[in-house]
């Protein structure tokens, strides 16, 4: 009689917890959102500024910044492409300045074929690595096979073919999304994750040290190649000298840090403007080239 009772309770408490589980309400599905932009402009309709929950002004400022941020490319690749030639290609009409013109143009075209066909909001230009090695290894500046400036920027107009043909090309489809995968990207995917985790920051990198050098944070040494600067010499601090270069460099870098910690919109932009503001006096910034 006890265990038919006991299994009596048991069957009861089950039926309880049973009948509680199928009163709590059903999860509800989420609902897609339908962003109405009938009252949007055709050019906030074309780009889907509002669709993107963002603003025309903060478009415009993150512009400002990545222009800012990436401009560097319009002095550093002529630099670096002609760096075997010393600036100038003797006998040539190639100089400094076509080249710096160049890097412009192909720029400005790459970023409005970015924000008209794919329209996303990302800035194309030349990028860093293959311009220090036509400069250096194509050119022959320290060794390697030498190639005239010719054909160097014919090479570098076949590999570039050759990315836009396997960017085009279809490989397989996406068993998931149903999508075609381009063979760029299979290629891309087929590389071990260190090697694609890995480019991005030696290209990050190598920009660092090129910045760190020419602001003069970063010196030749015929003993380790590369060393800090020196700054208990009187030589290093005069105006201009590298003391005050490196000195500018890392005022800057910190008022972009502290800015960006404390969540402060544009800290890029400030940090650019202070450094240049404290570059005018130190004469590391020369304001006469800006009078022509």
């Amino acid at each position: 009689m006890e265990n038919n009772q006991k299994e009596e309770e048991l069957l009861q408490e089950e039926t309880v917890e049973e009948a509680e589980v199928s009163a709590e309400p059903a999860a509800e599905e989420p609902v897609k959102e339908n962003f109405d932009d009938s009252n949007a402009s055709a050019f906030d309709k074309f780009f889907g500024i509002s669709k993107n929950k963002t603003t025309l002004k903060i478009e415009i400022i993150a512009g400002i910044v990545t222009f800012l941020a990436m401009c560097y490319i319009l002095v550093v690749n002529p630099t670096n492409i002609l760096f075997a030639y010393g600036g100038n290609i003797p006998s040539s009409t190639v100089t400094w300045g076509s080249v710096f013109m160049a890097t412009a143009f192909g720029a400005v075209i790459g970023t409005l074929l970015m924000a008209l066909l794919a329209k996303m909001p990302l800035a194309q230009a030349p990028g860093m690595g293959l311009n220090f090695t036509v400069g250096t290894t194509m050119l022959g500046a320290v060794g390697g096979i030498f190639f005239t400036f010719g054909q160097a920027m014919l090479l570098v107009l076949i590999s570039g073919l050759i990315f836009l043909i396997l960017s085009l090309v279809p490989g397989k489809k996406d068993p998931e999304t149903g999508r075609l995968v381009a063979l760029r990207e299979m290629i891309f995917d087929g590389m071990p994750v260190c090697i694609r985790r890995a480019i991005p920051v030696g290209i990050g990198l190598f920009i660092a040290f090129i910045g760190l050098k020419n602001a003069s944070v970063i010196v030749d040494n015929p003993g380790t190649f590369v060393s800090l600067v020196t700054l208990n010499t009187k030589e290093a601090w005069k105006l201009g000298g590298p003391a005050c270069k490196a000195t500018v460099c890392l005022f800057g870098f910190i008022v972009i840090v502290i800015l960006s910690q404390l969540k402060i919109k544009g800290s890029v932009i400030i940090g650019i403007i202070a450094a240049t503001i404290l570059a005018i006096p130190l004469k590391v910034a020369d304001i006469e080239v800006l009078k022509g």
